[in-house]
């Protein structure tokens, strides 16, 4: 077994071998990384991204990972042999990006790959990062490695620095896509089938962040959830649209916190064998009514059953387990201890519902089919069935009862041989028919002799099943009505009143509802097979169980076209209006009426009159049931459009008058008559002594219509106020200046409505604010204080006005401290590899360019150095100075034994050290042997790289031999160098 390990700066595999102990022992092994065998090397600068592809010739797989500095691919062979170490390399069509997850469908043969911060190609890795993202679909070829750049596609793209496009899976079945955005948060779906496929992107959830998908080893996808105690889930993941059942949080993971990643498992697709292999579990996932007769779980070698995938709460010990009754869905777990060791589990879903049934009263006899004639013997024995008949039939229709089972497959439970449908929900007795295969049309049906009435709307909910023979059944499932017993084929001579679709059918007694009006009276009911059927599959069996018919009468199937029709409208409010139903009756006649206006009953015939003006409302019942609708509104007609009084209204002083105009009647009337100057004229004066409504009644004819107007006397009005002013102003208050708080009072005769008036005054007197404060600053800073930037210390007054308004007094206090100033050591030399200390004073506090904080320190450079101090005193005012170190080299050799090149400017370059050569040559070699540096010039050294690269951290040999020039002496020199990043 292979692992690859994938890092930013390459690609590295172990070796595996599965009989190794490891964690476990010598009888149950584990496995265990050969020794030796770790992380060797495959490919250099490769992104995260990885999967497993198997090859098409159903032995050996490829190992895909994506390079960083261009848009290729790399397939690395793995089979019997090992791993090829020589990839096959192909060119995507699109950009590739540094971040994302890549996965393969099932059978090979497209590669879906995230693609988060795209590199620019004219730009190049590592400057070429944008904030682009995408997801990419890439035909693959299984058979060569290659991609098929006829079979790509764009998919989505998105655009926002650090988020987009980056988790991705296949379901399991391939057949859809799963993708989240980072940018949206949102969980989207493609259909693989659609044309074009990025056309079928649909939102089935939520994500939150940039966050990886994985398919789990019970064929659900889960969501990883940044910073949560569980994970999302996506339960039913070959389902299309929301029926794939995507629960955000839906996996616990106890007291775990998730974060951004799942395990990336792309072995997860190649059948590893440890410990035996799993057992295979012959019932299919199950759904019941509570109260159902249960179905064993069996399994072919199965010994332990667990209710949970941590296969830690254990339900039973044997090759079967009745599962309780449990509202929902649970997962069980079976494995395989025979051989003293656990093998891998399979698992089965089991969900439980509540069902319930719309009929109070069942019409049909025998809907459950518990009572019989007779036992059944044989197949074709429908009539034994009480109530029920063979409307079209062979030899293969079915009845069951009394423990009789027929021929396999039609044996209740699984065993994966000739027992393989579900026991029925409840009793023993249930029906079924026979559909396609070698009779074409609908072979078979069954029905009983009841009473279908036109125009009545009918409930008929069942349970049905199909055998397992197929996935589901080709062609509908459909109810008919007839009137005769009998039925030829393809049931001539009955209408089918509604169908339910073939391939909704499954191996689960799943309850069925179908709701229908018959356009005639009938007097038999029948469920057979839709006609015609084109299937060629043999033994497809419909079993039926359960079935319920109810009545339900509703007027709108009995009447149609119903519309409200006024007659006449109401004049002058004399209630004269009147209106009228107008409706076609397909069935019934006696309808009752009911008009009403608000809740108050106006008529009760199909006919309304006396009507006032305004909207009614109709109710039309018979025995069963009512309708309610509103009509049109009844109008008023008056030839009086309204009467109006100038002005709308008015307002006084005492013994002032005001002049009233009426209009839009003939003849007006005016109430009361007090301190009006006439009541049976349009234009009378109003002098009221207090406040007054009158009303002026207009006639025209015999319509009338009336108004209002109040005239107000007004009174002195008082209004209260309050002021405030500064200490030192004043306000001009009952007639004088004030600089007092209290209370004033002034008298204003023009007012607005022409009435004296009162003013009553509050005043109030604000103080003046008053704060000091002490600041300090450096010798050569300034502050603003004293309306200018002042460098001396001393005190300073400033005026500024307040919230309320008022001055308020700053006294600041400036004090003004000099800079310390350094005394260090003077630049000076020494010899390569002796020590000199640095002194540093005038200050209260030191900061070298080394890191220390003391006074004084000792260095000892390899080179030439400038060493920097920053000195402080009391309040942090500073100065610095530098001291330059000169190091004069020695005649001789020296070699550091450690280097960093990292860019940070120091010890970035391994140098041999000395003067005086007239020969001179380094060469270095890697831990294989392989030189990666030479040079004959001592000047020239070792920056880390090899071939423009850098290499990897590690140590090296070096070799170095010299000539001196003076004593035509040579050395030799051979060592190790660490390098370190």
């Amino acid at each position: 077994m292979f692992l690859p390990t994938i890092l930013f700066n390459g690609v590295a595999f172990s070796k595996v071998d599965l009989l190794l102990p490891g964690n476990g022992t010598i009888g149950c092994p584990l496995g265990d990384v050969v020794p030796g065998e770790k992380n060797i090397h495959l490919a250099d600068s490769t992104t995260e991204k990885t999967t497993i592809v198997p090859h098409s010739n159903g032995v050996d797989y490829w190992v895909i990972c994506q390079s960083v500095l261009s848009a290729n691919l790399y397939a690395f062979l793995v089979s019997a042999s090992g791993i090829d170490t020589i990839p096959v390399i192909s060119s995507s069509p699109f950009w590739n990006g540094i971040f994302g997850q890549m996965k393969s469908n099932p059978d090979g043969t497209f590669l879906a790959l995230a693609q988060l911060a795209l590199v620019d190609p004219n730009i190049g890795y590592p400057g070429g990062f944008t904030t682009k993202s995408e997801l990419q679909l890439l035909g693959f070829d299984p058979a060569t490695g290659m991609i098929i750049p006829s079979l790509c596609e764009k998919l989505d793209s998105a655009n926002s620095p650090g988020a987009g496009l980056y988790g991705i899976e296949f379901s399991p079945n391939g057949q859809l896509l799963y993708s989240n955005n980072s940018i949206n948060n949102e969980l989207n779906q493609y259909d693989m089938t659609a044309a074009p496929i990025s056309s079928s992107k649909i939102t089935i959830g939520s994500c939150t962040g940039t966050v990886s998908i994985q398919l789990g080893p019970d064929s659900k996808i889960y969501q990883a959830d940044n910073g949560a105690n569980a994970i999302d889930v996506v339960n039913f993941p070959n389902t299309l649209g929301a029926g794939c059942n995507f629960v955000a949080l839906g996996q616990s993971l106890g007291n775990g916190v998730c974060k951004g990643g799942l395990p990336n498992s792309p072995v997860g697709t190649i059948p590893l064998v440890i410990n035996g292999n799993r057992p295979t579990i012959f019932t299919p996932d199950s759904w019941y009514c509570v109260g159902d007769n249960i179905t064993d779980l069996t399994s072919d070698k199965g010994s332990l059953w667990y209710s949970d995938a941590a296969l830690t709460v254990q339900v039973a010990a044997d090759s079967f387990y009745t599962p309780p009754t449990i509202l929902g869905t649970t997962t069980y777990y079976v494995i395989d201890t025979t051989n003293g060791c656990p093998s891998q589990p399979d698992s089965v879903r089991v969900t439980f519902d509540t069902c319930s049934y719309p009929c109070v009263t069942n019409i049909l006899t025998n809907g459950d089919f518990e009572t019989f004639s007779a036992c059944p013997t044989n197949i074709s024995q429908m009539t034994n069935a009480t109530g029920w008949l063979n409307i079209q039939s062979n030899s293969n229709d079915y009845f069951n009862q009394c423990d009789f089972v027929g021929k396999s497959p039609q044996l209740p439970g699984y065993n994966g041989a000739d027992q393989n449908m579900f026991i029925n929900p409840e009793g023993n007795g249930y029906a079924g028919f026979f559909v396609g295969a070698s009779f074409p049309g609908n072979s078979e049906g069954f029905g009983q002799a009841v009473n279908l009435k036109k125009c009545i709307e009918y409930t008929l909910q069942f349970r049905m099943a199909h055998n397992g023979i197929t996935d589901s059944i080709e062609g509908n499932i459909c109810i008919y009505g007839g009137n005769a017993a009998t039925a030829s084929a393809c049931m001539t001579g009955y209408t089918s009143l509604a169908c339910v679709q073939g391939d909704s059918i499954t191996e689960n007694w799943r309850v069925y509802e179908v709701t229908f009006i018959p356009p005639q009276n009938f007097s038999y009911l029948a469920i057979a097979g839709e006609c015609p059927s084109s299937t060629s599959l043999n033994e497809q069996y419909v079993y039926i169980d359960d079935m319920f018919l109810c009545e339900r009468p509703c007027l709108n199937t009995y009447i149609t076209g119903v519309s409200i029709v006024p007659i006449a409208d109401d004049t002058c409010g004399a209630n004269t209006g009147s209106m009228t139903v107008d409706f076609t009756t397909q069935c019934y006649t006696g309808f009752d009426f009911e008009w009403k206006q608000g809740a108050m009953v106006i008529s009760t015939d199909s006919i309304a009159t006396g009507l006032a003006a305004g909207s009614y409302t109709l109710s039309i019942s018979d025995s069963n049931c009512s309708m309610s609708m509103i009509g049109p509104s009844i109008s008023a007609f008056n030839p009086i459009t309204s009467v109006t009084i100038t002005p709308s209204s008015g307002s006084i002083c005492p013994d002032d008058s005001v002049f009233l105009s009426a209009s839009g009647a003939t003849d007006y009337t005016w109430s009361p008559a007090t301190g009006l100057s006439c009541t049976f004229c349009p234009n009378p004066v109003a002098t009221p002594s207090s406040t007054t409504t009158y009303q002026a009644v207009g006639t025209t004819g015999s319509c009338s219509d009336s108004a209002l107007i109040t005239i107000t006397v007004s009174t002195a009005i008082t209004t209260s106020d309050q002021a405030s002013i500064c200490q030192g102003d004043s306000m001009f208050l009952e007639g004088a200046w004030q600089t007092i708080a209290g209370t004033y009072t002034d008298t204003m005769v023009s007012t607005s409505t022409g009435c004296d008036s009162l003013i009553i005054t509050t005043l109030t007197i604000n103080s003046i604010a008053a704060t000091a404060s002490s600041v300090d600053i450096c010798q050569g800073d300034s502050l603003f204080v004293g309306g200018e930037y002042q460098t001396v210390g001393g005190t300073y007054i400033d005026t500024l006005t307040g919230t309320m308004g008022c001055d308020s007094v700053v006294t600041t206090n400036l004090n003004v401290y000099n800079l310390p100033v350094i005394q260090l050591t003077s630049d000076t030399s020494i010899m390569l590899g002796n020590i000199i200390d640095l002194i540093a004073s005038g200050g209260n506090a030191y900061f070298w360019n080394t890191g220390e904080t003391t006074s004084s320190i000792s260095v000892s450079p390899t080179q030439t150095t400038t060493y920097t101090v920053l000195a402080t005193n009391g309040p942090n005012c500073a100065d610095t100075a530098y001291v330059t170190v000169i190091v004069e080299e020695i005649a001789g050799l020296f070699t550091p034994n450690i280097f960093s090149p990292n860019g940070d400017g120091s010890n970035d370059v391994f140098y041999v050290r000395g003067a005086g050569f007239s020969e001179f040559l380094l060469i270095i070699y890697n831990r294989w042997g392989e030189k990666v540096f030479e040079s004959t010039d001592n000047t020239i050294g070792w920056d880390g790289t090899f071939i423009e690269k850098p290499v990897n951290p590690g140590v090296f040999v070096y070799y170095v031999f010299a000539k001196y020039t003076l004593e035509d002496q040579e050395v030799t020199k051979k060592g190790n160098i660490t390098l370190i990043r």
